[in-house]
């Protein structure tokens, strides 16, 4: 016999009702609390710290897409890519090819199915992403016949 029953007019199914309502209740915030903490922990930073970029960079390679063939660049020859804090230069020869503005972005690579850094120029429709790693900057154009370009950091 329930213990509750022998207190005279106690309503067993009232309780039940009571009860399973702030389990409800107890439950909806748990579940608010477990998302929000889920969104705050889980959440990486789509944006590029684009500090790393900012200087001058000298072409050293540039590879084909289709061939895969390598041409390498002298030091000193003034193919230069100088990078500021939203424009760029590109010279080859000390002569400008382009320049004007861009911007960084942290998204998927159709190529790597991963997330990379990409470096987007302005009035360009090519998506570049790029790697820094022991002063050289790899830039890729995000296409299975792409081809790209390694840099080294210059003072």
């Amino acid at each position: 016999m329930n213990m509750w029953m022998c207190r005279g007019s106690f309503n067993e199914e009232r309780y039940l009702l009571i009860l399973e309502k702030l389990k409800l209740s107890e439950m909806k915030k748990l579940l608010i609390l477990f998302c929000t903490l889920s969104i705050f922990t889980t959440c990486k930073k789509d944006t590029v710290d684009g500090d790393k970029l900012f200087g001058r960079w000298e072409l050293i390679s540039t590879t084909e897409g289709l061939s895969g063939k390598t041409t390498t660049y002298a030091s000193g020859q003034g193919n230069i890519l100088t990078l500021t804090d939203n424009a760029y230069t590109e010279t080859r020869s000390n002569i400008v090819i382009r320049e004007g503005k861009y911007s960084t972005i942290r998204k998927e690579s159709m190529l790597t199915k991963q997330k990379e850094d990409f470096l987007i120029y302005e009035n360009s429709g090519g998506n570049t992403f790029f790697t820094i790693a022991d002063g050289k900057l790899s830039l890729n154009l995000d296409a299975f016949d792409s081809g790209g370009y390694s840099y080294k950091r210059v003072k």
